[in-house]
C-alpha cells in the first residue's frame, strides 16, 4: 500500500465518521425538537387547568389532582417514549457504523495477509469471527436494554394507572359518604 492509497482511506473514513455523525446530530435534534413540544403542551395544559378547586368540596378537589396527575403521567410515559425511541435510533446507527468498520478491517487484515508467503490464512478467519460475534453481542446488549427500558416503562405506566384508578375510586367513596 502506498502512501496515496493510505491517505484516500484516511480521508473515506473521515468522510463515514462525519455522515455518522451528522446522522445522530439529526435523530439528537429530531429528540430536541419532539422534547420541547411535549414541554411545551405540557405546560400549555397546566395553565389552562389552572384553576383552584374548592377548599370545602373534597370531591372537586380530588378530581382536580386526579386531573393532573393523569396529566403529569402522560407527559413522563411520552418523555420515556421519547428517549427509548432515540436511544433505539442511535444504537442503530451506530451499529451500522460499527458493521461498516468491522468490514473495512477485515478487508485490510484480507490484504496483508493475501501477500504474506506464511499460512496465514487462519488467523484472518479467526479475526473476521472474532469481530463478527463481537458484533453480534453488541446488538444483543442494544436488543436487551431497549427491551429492559421498554419493560420498566410498561410496568411504571401500569403502577401509575392502578394508582390513578385507586384514587378515583377513593374519591367517589369520600363522595358516597359526604
Amino acid at each position: 500500500m502506498n502512501s496515496i492509497s493510505y491517505l484516500q482511506k484516511v480521508t473515506e473514513a473521515a468522510s463515514d465518521n462525519g455522515e455518522v455523525f451528522k446522522a445522530i446530530f439529526d435523530v439528537s435534534l429530531n429528540a430536541t425538537q419532539q422534547m420541547l413540544a411535549l414541554n411545551g403542551d405540557f405546560v400549555r395544559t397546566f395553565i389552562t387547568a389552572g384553576t383552584t378547586p374548592s377548599a370545602h368540596d373534597v370531591h372537586e378537589q380530588m378530581s382536580a389532582y386526579m386531573q393532573g396527575f393523569e396529566r403529569a403521567s402522560e407527559y413522563f410515559r411520552n418523555v420515556n417514549e421519547l428517549c427509548v425511541k432515540t436511544q433505539a435510533e442511535i444504537a442503530s446507527v451506530s451499529a451500522q457504523r460499527a458493521a461498516e468498520v468491522t468490514q473495512a478491517l477485515v478487508a485490510q487484515v484480507d490484504n496483508l495477509f493475501q501477500g504474506s508467503p506464511l499460512k496465514t490464512a487462519g488467523i484472518a478467519d479467526i479475526l473476521k469471527s472474532t469481530l463478527s460475534n463481537a458484533g453480534t453481542a453488541c446488538e444483543n446488549i442494544i436488543n436487551t436494554s431497549r427491551e429492559v427500558a421498554e419493560s420498566t416503562m410498561t410496568v411504571a405506566t401500569q403502577a401509575l394507572q392502578t394508582s390513578a384508578d385507586a384514587s378515583r375510586t377513593s374519591a367517589r367513596s369520600a363522595r358516597k359518604s359526604a
